[in-house]
């Protein structure tokens, strides 16, 4: 609330001036916003999702004019609940909610801005940040070419499985498609008959036989 002073001169009495202090109050709007940052943490993707709310309040003595929330999201994890604009009386407040869906993982930062009516904070930013955890196949290589082998020889090629992500990759199956005759074979080696545990950072391989 602010106060704004003014003097009047009312007249003269022994050569001295009265003066009359009059004050006009200016009523405002005033935004609150709380938190000032979402962090919904480590959440399984594919499995979990999470939301959670801002809350808007005017403490003010006027009405605050909100705007609908704009939100900057380059990665497209996360969704606000639609509102048109809103007009909030003193004391008055409303919810934003906020929803997270990681689909892999990551780490997705957003931002929530807020604009009003409030003179002194026209704009206030919320920053977001939630992160995916999940398990990632790599495969190298992803093709491969034997070229020319003649008859009774043979040729392999090794196939490499890392996991980059956070969480324990299973390999359920390997399925393998060729043409007949079946002169492409798979070599385990040492490995178990699927299916196969790598750890995060970790990788397994196994060899590819062609023999025509």
């Amino acid at each position: 609330m602010k106060w704004v002073t003014f003097l009047f001169a009312i007249g003269m009495l022994s050569g001295c001036s009265d003066y009359l202090v009059t004050k006009v109050e200016v009523r405002e709007p005033d935004i609150l916003v709380h938190p000032l940052e979402l962090d919904f943490n480590h959440l399984v993707s594919g499995e979990e999702s999470d939301s959670d709310n801002i809350t808007i309040v005017n403490v003010g003595d006027n009405d605050l004019i909100v705007d609908p929330p704009f939100l900057i999201d380059a990665d497209g994890r996360y969704n606000v609940t639609e509102s048109g604009e809103v007009i909030l009386g003193p004391g008055e407040l409303i919810d934003i909610e906020v929803s997270y869906v990681p689909i892999t993982y990551e780490t997705n930062e957003a931002q929530i801005e807020i604009y009003s009516n409030d003179e002194d904070e026209p704009v206030v930013v919320v920053p977001i940040i939630g992160y995916g955890d999940a398990p990632v196949i790599t495969v190298d290589p992803t093709d491969f070419d034997y070229g020319t082998i003649s008859l009774g020889c043979d040729n392999e090629e090794r196939i490499t499985i890392g996991n980059d992500g956070n969480l324990p990759l299973e390999i359920h199956s390997v399925t393998q498609m060729v043409t007949q005759p079946a002169d492409i074979v798979l070599e385990y080696g040492s490995l178990p008959d699927p299916p196969w545990i790598i750890d995060p950072g970790m990788e397994l391989d196994f060899l590819v036989s062609y023999i025509p």
